[in-house]
């Protein structure tokens, strides 16, 4: 009989080796059929052979008994990391600095231990602030385009009367043979081989410094995005962050929604139409705010030197500016108190139980605002990047389903056996890529790590759709503990805890399905001929 401690209420599990293998059988298949995967020969395989070690008891024998992963202990971190007197955790405020403290003093109390390159739990982050400009005036080739349709990313007090030039992307051969000097360029927003909004806002800083090169006054592109105008709005004129290039230098960009294919089609090549831009720009100031990180030491004496990174973020959108209701913070319950209580309760109970490999816990901040934190660390990474070989992280909308677990990326890794073992030991399902529409694979912190080859699925609370039930907390002011599950909560942060220690333990690394498209920075990383 398999006794794990870390299913029900903390007691042992009841249900035999063959039991599980069946129901973990079933919840396989079903939840193949239901999520529109396929399924090969070689994954069949792996199933009937997980079904025969499951069978014959060896696999899952070494897991301790644990009372660290507790009720009581899940929901005092969601209330704490919750509650109005933390003012929603907005990177650089007072509210997202006790949080990280909080999370600080865990580890340490918790016997985690600082990266020796940090000195201490914090890898502090810069970050540079802006506010939008309060004017704008702007035409092209004699058409206006009004402040409703403009967002000024970088510039300040600009003031420009002369030439712009079409420039197609602005990306690779798109520049060769352009006289830019002096002028500003026009170019369509991303490239060709991006899909996703927040990909194509990235390639921007890229574009700026081939500019800048060739001594251009400064970068209008032209949104093309599928997100909605007014939300890209929304969000680009907030107060917004990025981290902070003390060497950069501010080449004025600015991102039109505007119909210019007319006035493309009039500019002669190498030739530019008229441009009369002037606005105030936008206004900078640096706040610092840290990622949080603890390590536990692998008990292997060879694995210990492979780290698995376990991460949740914890900033979350502050408080709302202006409001006349009663409640002003974004509390962010759902996103993401509960992905740090089980980031919490695995670096608790992993600490004390100590995997075969080592463990890297690692909060993040700045995620609200781009997924800052992660793409810092994984470019100043505290143990190098081909040491780490999976990514586990907690992220959360919210849930409308308490009989399951949603992973984002299950299907796409080798290691969805075990996920799909740790959650079905707490008496629910998994449920594989929820809500494709939304791309929420890219959308948290484990794609930093993708991007890098890293395989690094997301855990999160369970939901199948972003409907009506899960948007009526996403980033809402309504986003607190108070009618939280956390009878719930208890067994997803069990499953997190599991899966984890099951991955630590696990003979062979975790890898990427052939033919995902990151498993070619796999091979580059690991150097896999």
């Amino acid at each position: 009989m398999v006794k794990t401690g870390l299913t029900g209420s903390g007691g042992p599990s009841r249900a035999g080796p063959q039991t599980v293998a069946m129901h973990l059988i079933y919840l396989t298949f079903t939840q193949t059929i239901f999520s529109k995967m396929t399924i090969d020969r070689k994954r069949i395989f792996e199933i009937v052979l997980l079904v025969f070690i499951i069978s014959s008891g060896r696999l899952f024998s070494q897991l301790a008994p644990t009372s660290y992963v507790t009720r009581d202990f899940v929901e005092s971190k969601v209330k704490f990391l919750s509650d109005d007197l933390l003012e929603g955790r907005k990177t650089g405020t007072r509210g997202n600095a006790i949080a990280a403290l909080y999370i600080a003093e865990s580890f340490r109390t918790m016997g985690l231990k600082p990266a020796l390159s940090l000195g201490g739990y914090y890898q502090k982050i810069g970050f540079s602030e802006t506010s939008p400009p309060q004017e704008i005036d702007l035409s092209i080739d004699e058409v206006t385009i009004s402040e409703e349709q403009v967002i000024v990313m970088e510039g300040k007090d600009i003031n420009f009367d002369g030439q712009i030039i079409y420039a197609k992307q602005a990306w690779g051969a798109d520049l060769d043979d352009l006289d830019v000097e002096g002028k500003y360029a026009l170019a369509y927003l991303g490239n060709s081989d991006v899909n996703n909004a927040q990909d194509a806002f990235g390639l921007s800083s890229d574009k700026l410094n081939q500019l800048m090169e060739r001594q251009a006054a400064g970068l209008i592109e032209i949104y093309n995005g599928r997100v909605p105008w007014n939300y890209v709005k929304r969000f680009m004129d907030s107060q917004r962050m990025k981290i902070e290039d003390i060497s950069a230098q501010n080449l004025p960009h600015i991102i039109v929604n505007h119909d210019l294919d007319e006035t493309i089609e009039k500019m002669k090549p190498g030739e530019g139409v008229r441009l009369r831009l002037q606005s105030d720009g936008i206004d900078k100031k640096t706040v610092v705010s840290p990622n949080v990180i603890g390590i536990i030491e692998g008990s292997d004496a060879d694995l210990k030197q492979e780290y698995i990174v376990l991460s949740a973020h914890f900033d979350h959108m502050g408080m709302l500016r202006g409001a006349s209701e009663t409640d002003s913070v974004f509390n962010g319950a759902r996103d993401n108190a509960i992905g740090c209580a089980a980031l919490l309760s695995a670096a608790n109970y992993l600490a004390k139980n100590r995997p075969k490999r080592s463990i890297l816990c690692v909060a993040f901040t700045g995620e609200e605002m781009g997924l800052l934190g992660s793409q810092y660390y994984v470019n100043h990474p505290v143990v190098p990047l081909h040491q780490t070989i999976f990514n586990l992280n907690c992220d959360g909308a919210g849930y409308s389903d308490t009989s399951i677990i949603s992973v984002m990326g299950m299907g796409r890794i080798s290691v969805d056996h075990l996920l799909a073992y740790a959650i079905s030991e707490t008496g629910l399902a998994p449920f594989a890529d929820p809500a494709p529409e939304q791309n929420l694979f890219d959308r948290s912190d484990n794609v930093s790590f993708a991007k890098k080859g890293i395989p690094a699925p997301t855990i999160t609370p369970g939901f199948k759709e972003f409907d009506d039930a899960i948007m009526k907390n996403y980033h809402q002011l309504s986003d607190e503990a108070n009618d939280l599950d956390f009878n719930y909560l208890h067994k997803f942060c069990q499953a997190f805890v599991k899966a984890t220690e099951l991955i630590a333990n696990h003979d062979e690394r975790p890898k990427w399905v052939a033919g995902d498209k990151y498993e070619s920075a796999f091979n580059e990383l690991y150097e896999i001929k």
